[in-house]
């Protein structure tokens, strides 16, 4: 796909409706502003299933942060309703575009429910829940993905070595994102991690920040610079870890830059 050809940030005010199912609208461990931004990106995603907006266009569409962005689109990966992957250019750290998936729901959504604006001149009925499977506003393509189940959708999935020390060591969704991002730099600048040496990162990375946010500044930080380990920010070099679990972390003393763990 020449990335020339992909306009990543709509440039129409949107003027469209968006459906939630009711799996993603009841999910409790979502925030309300997730959930909307689930409806968002489902009317712009194009026919193949795909959308290329930015945190720039979400944030200036909903007032918020790009931070803030990047934590509802990590709660909607988390929760496996989206996928998203950098692509970037050869041999560099400089990102092309972001692919946004919605992915098939466990339970299928009602079909040949007549879209509103389509041949109607009122709203669809409170009885018509989901959306005809080929709706079209004048902005967008809805997706086409089959429906699939939720068990059928975790068997292909094998937890790797990293989920397991991860899910293990880290709670926070945000977090957890950005370390995948770390893990994926890594690879990229032929440079892999160990189980060892990603245990160690984390209780370095623990040790370094104060709270959750912090931790994704310094992860980010490391990803953008290409760095081998994590680092204090600039601004902040001298505070206490926010683990607050008793033990002892790994300083800057102790691991320079887990190379060749």
């Amino acid at each position: 796909m020449n990335p020339n050809a992909i306009d990543p940030t709509p440039t129409s005010e949107p003027n469209y409706y968006a459906i939630i199912p009711a799996e993603v609208r009841y999910n409790k461990s979502l925030t309300a502003n997730a959930k909307l931004l689930y409806g968002e990106l489902t009317v712009l995603c194009n026919k193949e299933g795909y959308c290329w907006a930015n945190n720039d266009y979400f944030a200036n569409l909903y007032g918020t942060s790009k931070k803030t962005i990047s934590r509802w689109i990590s709660s909607l990966v988390e929760n496996q309703y989206i996928s998203s992957t950098m692509v970037y250019k050869d041999n560099t750290r400089e990102i092309l575009y972001r692919k946004i998936r919605i992915l098939p729901l466990a339970r299928p959504i009602l079909k040949n429910v007549a879209p509103y604006g389509q041949n109607s001149s009122t709203l669809p009925p409170k009885t018509s829940r989901g959306r005809d499977k080929k709706v079209k506003d004048n902005n967008t393509y809805n997706i086409t993905s089959n429906i699939t189940t939720e068990k059928e959708r975790k068997k292909g999935k094998k937890q790797t070595s990293y989920d397991q020390i991860i899910n293990s060591e880290v709670t926070d969704e945000s977090v957890k994102a950005e370390l995948y991002e770390y893990i994926k730099m890594r690879k990229m600048i032929k440079k892999p991690m160990t189980d060892r040496a990603l245990v160690l990162l984390i209780n370095k990375l623990q040790d370094l920040s104060k709270n959750a946010d912090e931790a994704v500044q310094i992860l980010d930080q490391s990803i953008t610079g290409n760095w081998m380990s994590v680092y204090p920010l600039k601004e902040d070099r001298n505070h206490q870890g926010w683990r607050g679990n008793g033990r002892k972390g790994v300083t800057m003393e102790d691991v320079s830059d887990f190379e060749g763990l």
